[in-house]
């Protein structure tokens, strides 16, 4: 369906500054985006992290949840005068394709990536852990169950903060621009909870009038049918092509 998104407005809502490729992708296939970042993602305290770093042989597994936890650390980590070999002798796990585009960017290779990409299917890729030190750079709000797992599969598990998600505070032009969109995205369960507190008060599914919602995946989806969002669309391939593709070949969620 080439032209099932010409001329629609499309809300994107991820961070300023991370929605380059999403906007191509939709402007490639006639669609008008409409960036309203409901998140900031801003640096933690990196001490932790230079500490982890410099340790870092100490660790048998290195685990990526995001790309976002793969730039700030190779941050921490080029700004140590640390190089791709310094970490040849460490398993490298990423959640997902993009996560894993992001390390080998920087000449890291993967060893191990669920075919889903979500948290869970992540752990359950793992067998057991039992003894080995593992190094997590997460979000702050990074959900546990990840770290919960891997501990429970045996393994020692320095979860560290790489860096920080804060919701944006005003809702500025968000309450006009709702009855012009045809379609808003989400890419994380984050993104869903600050749009809903930055909505007015009442129904989130009125709120909305009549435009769709599309999910990058399904915990984000589960995230937003919780605050009261109906889901349409959540994609199949848990990814920003997997994204685009679910809304030029809508699957009803």
């Amino acid at each position: 369906m080439p032209d099932a998104l010409m001329g629609k407005r499309i809300l994107v809502t991820r961070g300023k500054g991370q929605n380059a490729k999403l906007i191509k992708q939709l402007e490639a296939l006639g669609a008008i985006p409409v960036e309203f970042p409901t998140i900031d993602i801003v640096a933690a305290d990196p001490a932790p992290l230079i500490e982890a770093i410099n340790n870092v042989a100490r660790y048998h597994w290195l685990i990526f949840t995001s790309a976002n936890g793969v730039t700030y650390f190779w941050q921490q980590a080029a700004g140590l005068g640390k190089r791709p070999d310094d970490f040849q002798d460490i398993r490298l796990a990423s959640v997902g394709p993009a996560t894993g585009e992001a390390l080998r960017k920087i000449g890291l290779l993967v060893d191990l990536m669920p075919a889903e990409h979500t948290a869970e299917a992540l752990l359950a890729a793992f067998g057991s852990l039992h003894g080995q030190r593992v190094l997590w750079p997460a979000a702050d709000i990074a959900r546990p169950i990840l770290e919960a797992g891997l501990r429970a599969k045996g393994a020692i598990v320095e979860r560290v903060t790489a860096y920080q998600t804060r919701p944006v505070a005003q809702a500025g032009e968000l309450p006009a621009l709702l009855p012009t969109l045809d379609i808003l995205t989400f890419t994380s369960a984050s993104t869903v909870h600050n749009f809903v507190n930055l909505l007015p008060p009442g129904d989130p599914a009125q709120a909305i009038a009549q435009a769709q919602v599309a999910c990058i995946g399904p915990v984000t989806a589960e995230a937003a049918r919780k605050l009261g969002l109906p889901v349409h669309i959540v994609a199949g391939v848990h990814t920003i092509p997997g994204l685009v593709e679910s809304l030029t070949n809508p699957i009803v969620a």
